[in-house]
């Protein structure tokens, strides 16, 4: 007879591991889980049974799909959920917290964007009016893994793709391990690589300044990872996502266009003052990689492809 098991000690060794691999401060507590739902849906869970009697959760909105899943799931429960604007200021959001705030959800960058928020003084304020803080990290724990220094209401969690590392500070390192499946996954706990390289995405931007139709997400202000370009372009973008897809061998490329369904996430979380509803199908994003594979091609390919939405 065939028996499923979870092993516990397979999980604790892979969480050793993890600590050992990415030099993790001892004073925060590791757990590596399946993905960032499952890292997610502990956390929630855990600390609205540690703080029972706190029924109210902060998100900041439009920085992460993940908040979305937090908001309906805690809300069938009688959670209360109150917003943050990634673009209100730190006072109007600590002032919209009380004592029975929990905890405060947000995302130190953008899956897509690859825009880095500036958070530190938002979670040194929630720290000390003793408001634990959930912080998501996509991509920038790869450059920065000691970016945050261990908090006692700090909470972090690190999106690896194939799975996901939960860091508890000291007050929450007693919330319930959440299994969500019978069986332990050996995960690869390589150290993940970020290829970022600021020159080439500069030059390319640069280039693409000077053709009509197209504009970049980013301006000189913005704080972000160069490891992409985000590009909006005048009509739906998946026709010309179709025609460099065919020439990208390593790099990868994203569209937000409705046609295109090889991506896991939603756009519609995705609206912050320049993605909107009505441009939502329009994006494209490179990686370093398939710029440097495109870049040669990319200006005959836009060229065909204005002349064919011209033509519709």
């Amino acid at each position: 007879m065939k028996t499923v098991v979870l092993d516990l000690k397979k999980n604790s060794l892979q969480s050793e591991a993890y600590e050992k691999l990415f030099q993790v401060d001892s004073k925060w507590s590791v757990r590596v889980r399946s993905s960032v739902a499952h890292a997610l849906t502990e956390v929630t869970k855990g600390m609205f049974r540690v703080y029972p009697h706190k029924l109210q959760l902060g998100l900041v909105a439009g920085q992460s799909p993940y908040l979305f899943m937090v908001a309906e799931s805690v809300a069938r429960d009688g959670i209360k959920v109150f917003n943050f604007s990634s673009d209100d200021s730190i006072e109007k959001k600590i002032s919209m917290v009380s004592e029975e705030t929990c905890f405060v959800v947000l995302s130190e960058d953008n899956p897509i964007t690859g825009e880095i928020y500036q958070v530190d003084d938002l979670v040194k304020k929630l720290a000390d009016k003793k408001i634990f803080t959930v912080i998501i990290r996509h991509n920038n724990h790869v450059l920065q893994p000691q970016y945050f220094s261990p908090n006692p209401y700090l909470i972090e969690i690190r999106d690896h793709q194939s799975y996901a590392v939960i860091l508890l500070g000291s007050r929450s390192k007693k919330i319930d391990d959440l299994f969500l499946a019978p069986v332990t996954t050996d995960y690869d706990l390589q150290m993940p690589m970020l290829t970022e390289d600021k020159a080439s995405i500069e030059n390319f931007e640069e280039s693409l300044s000077k053709i009509e139709g197209i504009s970049c997400y980013f301006s000189n202000s913005k704080n972000r990872i160069w490891d992409r370009s985000v590009i909006c372009l005048s009509k739906n973008s998946e026709p010309l996502y179709q025609s460099l897809k065919n020439i990208i061998v390593d790099g990868t490329i994203l569209c937000t266009s409705k046609c295109i369904y090889d991506h896991p996430f939603n756009y519609s979380w995705l609206v912050d003052g320049k993605f909107t509803q009505k441009n939502i199908n329009q994006w494209i994003v490179l990686d370093v990689i398939a710029i440097k594979e495109v870049k040669d091609k990319f200006l005959r390919l836009y060229s065909d492809f204005s002349a064919l939405s011209s033509s519709e």
